[in-house]
């Protein structure tokens, strides 16, 4: 099983973190720079995230693609943004001008209904993956497409529809989603390639990828899975687990004393399933399995890549290849200050992911 490692470039140097901020605008020299950052330390893609006040994504991953050699692009998109065959076509685009294989999809349905209002998307909950259903048949029919077709649905409606230009090669654009409603994970079993998961604890893992490799045989098809988790890695473990606990004291002066009360979940990611499962898990322990640190996940109250492996970089390396046995093929790996955090662990703990896990 092919083994990858996802990193994360942003449009600036921002972080939950004061003493890693450096810029507060679209930083052209930054993002260039965290790119080849990330392509030195040995990350075989990076994330451009999406939310309606974040600056364009397919912008950004065109330039950071234009960085670099040989580093991919995952693109984050929401259905509601942009139509589907004009998403289709750009990452088409993307991918000529990038190279083969250099472009994934990643497609957010969306766990914000206040974040799509931004955008004028007025959809609730409940239809945002009917929706969603139609707009991945579209983008992959659009990649597929010999000749002009048509396409009749309740949210989208086609005629002639058609990209005389394809991807380089069949499934050379991957395709990513994520999300633990049963309505998301439907659509992941029939669509994606990869389905990435929060840093849940080994038992939760397992569960989830054993029920949606499940689906996923009964479309037959089968899934790669990501694991999303930060890395705290110090030459010792005592070292990682006291700038764990700084990490957790600076979050809660920024956040006020409340922000670790469980009830406090932040109301902008209530109809996150993810985002609820992840709090409830984070409000029972602040560690789980030796080394998944909870305590700043229970901070944040946003879900996503908010728990974190902590300990030396063998016990890392050691604690993330227990979940590539449960058959986790990616991870999300991110720190707090993102470019110096991606220079680390090229020289710690990627090396060992390496050579323990596969290239």
């Amino acid at each position: 099983m092919a083994f990858n490692i996802i990193g994360h470039v942003p449009h600036n140097a921002f972080s939950e973190q004061p003493e890693a901020r450096r810029a507060a605008e679209i930083d052209l020299a930054w993002i260039s720079e965290c790119a080849r950052i990330h392509e030195r330390a040995g990350f075989d893609s990076v994330l451009i995230g999406h939310d309606a006040w974040r600056p364009n994504a397919w912008l950004l991953a065109a330039h950071i693609a234009a960085q670099t050699e040989r580093l991919g692009v995952c693109i984050a998109e929401r259905p509601g943004t942009a139509l589907p065959t004009y998403v289709a076509r750009q990452a088409i685009t993307l991918e000529r001008l990038a190279g083969r294989g250099r472009v994934t999809l990643h497609v957010v349905t969306g766990g914000s209904g206040k974040d799509q209002r931004r955008d004028g998307d007025q959809i609730d909950y409940a239809r945002r993956y009917d929706r969603c259903a139609e707009y991945l048949d579209i983008v992959r029919q659009t990649w597929r497409a010999a000749a002009p077709f048509d396409y009749q649905g309740d949210y989208f409606q086609l005629r002639e529809a058609w990209s005389p230009a394809q991807p380089l090669a069949h499934g050379s654009i991957g395709l990513s989603f994520a999300g633990t409603s049963e309505e998301a994970l439907d659509l992941s079993a029939r669509y994606a390639d990869l389905h990435m998961l929060w840093g849940e604890p080994l038992a939760e893992t397992a569960q989830k990828i054993a029920a949606l490799q499940q689906r996923a045989a009964a479309q037959g098809r089968h899934l790669q899975f990501s694991i999303s988790q930060r890395a705290i890695v110090e030459d010792s473990e005592k070292l990682a687990w006291e700038k764990a606990e700084h990490l957790y004291q600076q979050a809660l002066k920024q956040l006020g004393t409340k922000a670790d009360q469980p009830a406090d979940f932040k109301l902008d990611m209530q109809q996150s399933a993810s985002a609820r499962r992840l709090n409830e898990l984070a409000a029972r322990r602040d560690i789980y399995d030796e080394r998944l640190w909870m305590k700043y996940a229970r901070v944040l109250k946003v879900g996503g890549s908010t728990t974190a492996l902590v300990g030396t970089a063998e016990q890392v390396a050691e604690a993330f290849l227990r979940y590539r046995q449960l058959g986790v093929s990616t991870w999300y790996l991110r720190g707090w200050d993102i470019a110096e955090d991606a220079r680390c662990y090229g020289e710690q703990l990627i090396p060992l992911l390496r050579a323990r896990g596969g290239s």
